[in-house]
């Protein structure tokens, strides 16, 4: 299939471009000549054949910028932390609306939209029951709303594609915590693991799922190529419903081999904390990912899902959180990154 691309130069879509490479497909990556290690990251994709498109989501209407005749669009480009709250809505927002009107004419089989957990917000209730596992209103999908501007940003994007769903179907994915080889934004959690010291907020037993970038990739290029047969939005964890914080120190002890202590932060602290990387932000060259946004979701307890439709991606088992830990540690410790 010819397939388009967006945000092929980031984290998960260079892995997602990869699979969809190896699955035989022929790839159209929308990108930025001036995106951060555009010359790197654009060679990257060339190698692998794929086809660059050069433009911006929020400007493709503009510039008049004519995409390429596609069976499928994978929507996975956008904005996860930005300096000016405006961004979000700009690139998010906007540049989804552009996408959808520059593919009005297109006779599209279907249109993945890689969202977040953060549309759906953190879970309404639940908690851990006796044994330590997840009660079924942990994995509850029906969140509280989004709680930081990203995750209304993502469900304005959600909603605008929901209208297009007249043109052509449309499957909308959320994932949790997005980890493994190649990610900057966990980058610092591996480093404190490294360290043997790991900071948690104070309050309530925190639970988050995750899903290992590998997995996730396999799941959204099956959806190009097959679509999606079972409840939607969808959410792809590895297969576990979640894992507490505490948990989380557990597995990477034994990942490190070392004693991780756990450092229990007040909320206040975290705040401080996260207002002086904001302020560091305003004058780097990258946007800060610690923001007073981020603590927004960081402070809320639960942040699970569950995977309601392995079987039918064909993808069980999923990478557990041990296995994904120590593939993404032994990657950035080849890469000098650790």
């Amino acid at each position: 299939m010819k397939i388009l691309l967006t945000g092929a130069t980031g984290f998960v879509g260079s892995h997602l471009a990869r699979e969809l490479v190896d699955r035989g497909h022929e790839v159209h990556a929308l990108v930025r000549k001036t995106s951060p290690h555009a010359a790197s990251r654009h060679g990257f994709l060339s190698e692998m054949g794929i086809r660059l498109v050069f433009g911006s989501l929020e400007t493709l209407a503009d510039k008049k910028i004519d995409l390429p005749p596609v069976d499928v669009a994978i929507h996975n480009g956008g904005l996860i932390k930005a300096k000016k709250i405006g961004e979000f809505y700009r690139v998010n927002v906007e540049g989804t609306r552009q996408l959808v009107e520059s593919l009005k004419h297109h006779d599209l089989k279907r249109l993945v939209f890689v969202s977040s957990i953060s549309a759906r917000g953190p879970n309404r209730a639940g908690g851990p029951n006796r044994a330590g596992g997840p009660n079924r209103s942990d994995n509850d999908h029906n969140g509280s709303g989004p709680v930081s501007h990203y995750g209304k940003s993502k469900l304005e994007a959600e909603q605008i594609l929901k209208k297009a769903g007249e043109r052509f179907p449309v499957t909308i994915v959320r994932p949790p915590v997005v980890y493994g080889p190649g990610d900057e934004a966990t980058l610092p959690l591996f480093k404190m693991f490294k360290r043997g010291l790991f900071p948690v907020l104070r309050g309530g037993n925190r639970r988050s799922s995750f899903i290992y970038v590998k997995d996730l990739s396999k799941i959204l290029a099956t959806l190009a190529e097959k679509g999606s047969t079972g409840e939607e939005p969808i959410y792809p964890d590895d297969g576990r419903g979640g894992y507490s914080w505490e948990e989380v120190i557990a597995i990477a002890q034994t990942v490190f081999k070392r004693r991780i202590r756990k450092i229990s932060l007040p909320l206040w602290t975290a705040a401080l904390m996260m207002v002086v990387s904001q302020t560091a932000g305003l004058f780097s060259q990258k946007a800060s990912f610690l923001t007073l946004e981020k603590f927004q979701e960081m402070k809320q307890v639960l942040w699970t899902c569950s995977n309601r439709s392995p079987g039918i991606l064909n993808l069980d088992p999923l990478t557990d959180l041990k296995a994904g830990l120590a593939k993404t540690r032994n990657w950035y410790e080849k890469e000098g990154w650790l």
